[in-house]
């Protein structure tokens, strides 16, 4: 049930709180790092008799209709992204094809597209557009792709890192020091700016060695990668789940 918090704000249950504009929209505030669940959540809008209209950053736009859940809405991908009042090719090609099945480009958001896809066809009949399949393997594809790019850095900066400590237990066993006078580097040659300049200090656990910036620099960004790999791969399984689920659902309208 909705519960009114005074003239202008309407909270849901699921804590969502529209404001109400003068023109007569809607808007909320709300921020996804999952198209999933930002699609489940536009749904769930839906039947609540809040149609989604645009959307701009951490905004959402509705509209009061209670017809609302006779539609399902969709979050898709394009390789492309789509500036405000011109859609890129890819897109208006899509959405040209999509709408002689009842199924409405509703507003793009960078390389997001949003859709509203009919339940029933006009006929009355259950076949209905396949486009909520389709942007559900679009968000499968979007992550997997998040996903190698992140493991492809974060193999690579391991890889280097390793490459580094090898150096290291060589340098160690030779005792091969670098040396610093009037605090700059004489590495071969005497430089003002080097990297021991702009990556974190590990001299205290590995010594005065040559290659111990390389092994702070590449051991930052293995850990910067890392919760990128866990968050994408888990984000890859998530949609991929979502994109089975909703095609035996929606297959067997």
């Amino acid at each position: 049930m909705n519960k009114s918090i005074n003239a202008s704000v309407i909270g849901l249950k699921d804590g969502t709180k529209l404001e109400l504009q003068r023109n007569g929209y809607y808007i909320v505030r709300k921020m996804f790092l999952s198209a999933v669940d930002e699609e489940k959540w536009l749904n769930f809008m839906a039947s609540q008799g809040y149609e989604f209209c645009s959307r701009k950053f951490s905004k959402y736009v509705f509209s009061k209709n209670n017809t609302a859940n006779l539609y399902y809405f969709s979050v898709g991908y394009s390789l492309v992204s789509s500036s405000k009042g011109e859609l890129c090719d890819l897109t208006a090609k899509e959405a040209e094809g999509r709408a002689a099945d009842r199924c409405e480009l509703i507003c793009t958001y960078v390389t997001k597209v949003y859709y509203k896809t009919a339940s029933t066809a006009a006929n009355g009949k259950t076949q209905v557009s396949d486009a909520p399949v389709e942007d559900a393997a679009s968000k499968r594809r979007h992550v997997r792709n998040r996903f190698a790019f992140n493991l492809g850095m974060f193999i690579f900066s391991l890889s280097l890192l390793c490459y580094n400590l090898m150096y290291w237990v060589r340098f160690n066993a030779t005792n091969s020091f670098v040396k610093f006078t009037n605090g700059m580097l004489n590495d071969y040659q005497e430089k003002e700016h080097s990297l021991w300049d702009i990556v974190p200090d590990l001299r205290s656990w590995f010594g005065d060695y040559p290659c111990v910036p390389h092994i702070s620099f590449f051991l930052c960004l293995t850990v910067v990668f890392l919760p990128f790999v866990v968050f994408y791969f888990d984000q890859y399984l998530y949609t991929k789940s979502f994109e089975k689920s909703l095609t035996k659902r929606w297959t067997g309208r």
